[in-house]
């Protein structure tokens, strides 16, 4: 399954049933990861990753579906790639100090340059496995 980070924009697939929104927090319920998500209308709710795919679009059709992606570079330092629309809405819930963001405007995305010393933050802000 994709990997569904915070900020994610989730585009509906049914607007009678539930809004565009966007993914705000997650957690861990029984072994399984859960996200917090509220809509453009203000409703929260929270979902589990299958019922996020069941619902929504994770990236409008044009843009990139390899993205988000996490690219490890020499000395710690990466490299966070994500759509346009899920970056705006990352630069304002991570501490950004530090942080070189390079703008794409041709193909729709944005990547944070992530200082080794600035990742734990971010990671955790952004609810990035570590894993990835």
């Amino acid at each position: 399954m994709k990997l569904i980070l915070a900020g994610q924009p989730l585009f509906t697939k049914d607007g009678r049933v539930m809004g565009n929104a966007r993914v705000t927090g997650a957690f861990d319920l029984n072994g399984v990861s859960c996200y917090n998500i509220v809509t453009d209308f203000g409703n929260a709710a929270k979902l589990n990753a299958r019922e996020i795919h069941n619902a929504f679009y994770l990236q409008r059709p044009h843009e990139n579906d390899q993205l988000p992606m996490v690219e490890q570079l020499p000395h710690g330092m990466r490299h966070l790639h994500l759509t346009e629309s899920h970056g705006m809405n990352v630069v304002g819930m991570a501490e950004m100090d530090g942080i070189t963001i390079q703008h794409d405007g041709c193909q729709g995305t944005m990547i944070l340059q992530i200082p080794a010393e600035s990742w734990e933050g971010v990671s955790k802000a952004l609810f990035i496995p570590d894993t990835v």
